[in-house]
């Protein structure tokens, strides 16, 4: 992983998703998510210990491994407290939840794995923290439930995974989210941020983020309108998940049947909420009509 300075207090370790590094004082610094494993979070201490930083907390964006997967390797070793919100705090603390969301049930042993599971970690609501000076986070639910951002004093909004960066959003168009609703709200509020720098975890950094807003949002509503497209005869799930992986090149195996069955239906939910589907049963079967 590269050290980069951002601005002012505000650093990043560069890698497949950035982990934040906010310097309190010239001494202490806040570490905001810990990557993809253990590894990450070992590299992640000898880079601060080089730079004789001492890592005084650890806040976590949301509950996904690749977001959280060096918090319990910091946390043992320094002794130093995991911050989360809401949701995301228990999922941190039980991360079998998260494969079990995703199989919708008890998941086989194949669905438990690191790309699901991060190692239980100890954490407290970031709601009761004493946020350091110029330290602040606001809601960004969307991709997971109570997600967060984080804003720096310098300007620096890191923005977790709101958003996806425009090679990954426009190659791998069904990105997991679990609420699509709050997911397209959450690119309003986004718009609405005034910042100097706007670090998406998995994208490019930029001082504009609505040119990446707007390619988020023509994805999902590509999406939108593909499943209601493909409802418009009636379609149960399996045939509805069928024909979206067909027409988006995916090729299904359980991993990518939990992670993009799951999205699916969150899309189906929000269809439904918003009266443009509707589901019918015939002989057993349940069928999803476009209204």
């Amino acid at each position: 992983m590269e050290l980069v300075k951002i601005k002012g207090n505000t650093y990043i370790l560069e890698g497949p998703n950035k982990v934040g590094i906010y310097l309190i004082n010239k001494k202490e610094v806040i570490i905001i998510d810990t990557g993809q494993d253990a590894t990450t979070g070992e590299e992640i201490m000898k880079i601060c210990q080089d730079n004789k930083w001492q890592i005084k907390g650890i806040i976590n964006t949301h509950s996904h491994p690749d977001h959280v997967g060096g918090n319990y390797v910091i946390h043992k070793t320094l002794k130093i407290p995991v911050y989360a919100y809401g949701l995301e705090k228990i999922l941190i603390e039980n991360p079998f939840l998260i494969s079990t969301i995703a199989y919708g049930g008890f998941p086989p042993k194949y669905v438990q794995n690191p790309y699901l599971m991060s190692t239980p970690t100890k954490c407290k609501d970031i709601s009761t923290m004493d946020l350091p000076k110029g330290l602040e986070f606001f809601p960004l639910p969307g991709h997971s439930g109570d997600m967060v951002g984080f804003k720096t004093k310098d300007g620096v909004v890191f923005l977790g995974d709101a958003l996806a960066g425009e090679k990954i959003i426009t190659k791998y168009k069904l990105w997991f989210m679990y609420d699509v609703k709050a997911y397209l709200e959450s690119l309003d509020y986004i718009c609405d941020i005034k910042a100097e720098v706007f670090i998406p975890s998995h994208g490019e950094i930029c001082k504009d983020i609505k040119e990446l807003v707007t390619v988020n949002r023509e994805v999902v509503l590509e999406v939108i309108n593909k499943i209601k497209e493909l409802c418009q005869p009636g379609l149960n799930f399996e045939g509805l998940l069928r024909e979206l992986t067909t027409y988006y090149h995916v090729k299904l195996d359980l991993m990518q049947y939990c992670l993009i069955g799951g999205t699916l239906k969150c899309y189906l939910s929000y269809l439904l909420n918003e009266g443009l589907i509707k589901n019918e049963s015939i002989d057993n079967e349940l069928i999803w009509v476009t209204v």
